[in-house]
């Protein structure tokens, strides 16, 4: 699965160096200047992961990291920051970062953590696909009938079906 990776800096220089150094590991990415738009960039639905500067002007990283996981709960940003403190970095974990790093970023470090977040993104990808088929095979939409006699047949099994007993319709 090739994973596409949102770099958002104000600093030219750091946001190309990081695109250019994650592009380098094999992913596929795309930067913005701002939070404000990143936060667009981010609405297109085809990003995977986000590393956004702490400070910038508009919309900071700490804004545009409530505004992400206020749509997507489980989705991974990685907050950096060259203004580290304990108390920033602190916020941004209780905020919902999957990790917060200083600049001048370690690369070898920062790729590590990518690898594991979007091990963790695809782990949390695949999990929702399984519960989406498991709730579309419930569904029984490929049997055929709306007879009260087949609706009965229905409304046993899905009253059976979270449990572990087994069930004979004839």
């Amino acid at each position: 699965m090739k994973f596409r990776i949102l770099v958002v800096d104000d600093e030219k220089n750091i946001r190309e160096g990081l695109a250019a150094a994650l592009e380098l590991a094999g992913y596929d990415v795309v930067t913005a200047v701002d939070g404000d738009a990143a936060f667009k960039r981010f609405h297109k639905g085809d990003i995977d992961l986000v590393i956004s500067d702490l400070r910038m002007p508009g919309l900071s990283g700490e804004e545009l990291l409530q505004k992400i996981l206020g749509e997507i709960p489980d989705f991974p940003v990685i907050i950096l920051t060259a203004h580290g403190t304990l108390e920033t970095a602190v916020q941004a974990m209780r905020l919902g970062a999957w990790n917060f790093l200083s600049k001048p970023v370690n690369l070898d470090h920062l790729c590590e953590l990518v690898k594991q977040a979007l091990a963790n993104r695809e782990l949390v990808l695949t999990h929702r696909r399984l519960l989406e088929e498991m709730e579309r095979r419930k569904n029984f939409n490929a049997i055929i009938g709306s007879s009260a006699a087949l609706r009965k047949v229905f409304d046993t099994t899905n009253r059976a079906a979270p449990t572990k007993a087994s069930i004979l319709v004839t």
